[in-house]
C-alpha cells in the first residue's frame, strides 16, 4: 500500500501565490516616518519642539512666620496653611492677643513663559536654631499644588508649614529661626 498522496492542485497554486506575494513586497516601499517638507515647499506634518524662551526664576517675597505662642501642655504641632491661617493641635496653646504676632505662608514669585509645567519638591524636615533645641519644622503643600502649570508669566506660590513644639523646658521663650529648602522643577 502506498502511504503517499499527491496533492496535484497544491503544487499547482505554490508558485504562483509565491510569487504574488514576493511582488507585493518589491512593489511597496516601507516608510518609517514622513520626510520633513522644504520651507517654502508646503506644509510641514509636525511643527518642531517649541524651545523655552526664559528660565524659570524664582523670588521669595515673604518668609514663613509661626507668630506668638505659648504651649502649656508636653507637645503639639502649630500649622500654617498655605493661605497663611494659623492652627493648633490641642488647646495647650495659648495665642497672646496683646504680642505682636505676624502669622504668614512663604510666599513666592515663580516667573516663566505661560504654559511651563512646574512640580514642587519639598526638602527634608529641619530644625531651627533658637534658645531651644527640639523645633523641627515640616514643610507643607504649595497654593498652586504640584505639579502646576503657569498660566501668566509671573505666578504667585504660597507655602505654610508644620512646627513641631516640646514642652517649654524644651523650648524656652525666644525667637526661632530657621532655612528650608523647596525645588522648583521646571519640566
Amino acid at each position: 500500500m502506498n502511504s503517499y498522496v499527491h496533492y496535484p492542485s497544491f503544487k499547482k497554486l505554490l508558485l504562483p501565490f509565491c510569487v504574488f506575494i514576493c511582488s507585493l513586497i518589491i512593489c511597496n516601499p516601507a516608510n518609517a516616518q514622513f520626510k520633513p517638507l522644504s520651507p517654502g515647499k508646503g506644509v510641514s506634518l509636525e511643527n518642531p519642539p517649541r524651545p523655552i524662551k526664559v528660565a524659570v526664576s524664582i523670588s521669595t517675597d515673604q518668609q514663613l512666620n509661626f507668630g506668638t505662642f505659648i504651649l502649656t501642655g508636653t507637645s503639639g504641632y502649630v500649622n500654617v496653611s498655605s493661605a497663611g491661617l494659623r492652627s493648633f493641635s490641642s488647646p495647650d496653646f495659648y495665642a497672646p492677643g496683646s504680642m505682636s504676632s505676624t502669622v504668614s505662608a512663604a510666599l513666592f514669585t515663580v516667573d516663566a513663559e505661560p504654559g511651563t509645567l512646574i512640580t514642587i519638591f519639598n526638602g527634608p524636615d529641619v530644625y531651627l536654631n533658637g534658645p531651644g533645641a527640639k523645633l523641627i519644622l515640616t514643610i507643607g503643600e504649595s497654593s498652586t499644588g504640584s505639579p502646576f502649570i503657569t498660566t501668566g508669566t509671573s505666578t504667585s506660590v504660597s507655602i505654610g508649614g508644620k512646627l513641631t513644639v516640646y514642652s517649654i523646658t524644651s523650648n524656652p521663650e525666644g525667637n526661632y529661626t530657621g532655612t528650608f529648602d523647596v525645588t522648583f522643577i521646571q519640566q
